[in-house]
C-alpha cells in the first residue's frame, strides 16, 4: 500500500472490521435457532461450527507470519523512494 493511501486503507479496514463486528452476533444467533434447531444443543453445536473459521484464521496468521520481514523490507523501501528526491539533470 502506498503511503499516501494509508489513510484511506485504514478507513476501508475499520468501516469493514466494524460492519463485521455487529452482523456477528446476529449470524450466530441466525445459524443456533434455523440451522440448529435452537436451545442449549443448538448453541453447543453451534460454537463448535464457529471454531471452525476461528481455526482457519490462526492458520492464515501463522502462514502469513513466515512473509511479514519481506513485507515490512518491501513496505520501508516503497517509503523511502517516496521520500527520494527526483534526479538532477547534468547540463
Amino acid at each position: 500500500m502506498p503511503p499516501l493511501l494509508w489513510g484511506r486503507a485504514e478507513a476501508v479496514r475499520t468501516l469493514l472490521r466494524s460492519l463485521a463486528i455487529a452482523l456477528a452476533p446476529l449470524l450466530f444467533g441466525a445459524v443456533s435457532d434455523y440451522i440448529f434447531g435452537g436451545g442449549r444443543s443448538g448453541l453447543q453445536w453451534t460454537f463448535v461450527v464457529m471454531l471452525l473459521p476461528l481455526g482457519l484464521s490462526s492458520w492464515l496468521l501463522f502462514k502469513g507470519l513466515h512473509t511479514y520481514p519481506a513485507d515490512v523490507a518491501t513496505a520501508a523501501a516503497s517509503a523511502e523512494a517516496e521520500r527520494a528526491p527526483p534526479p538532477q539533470e547534468a547540463w
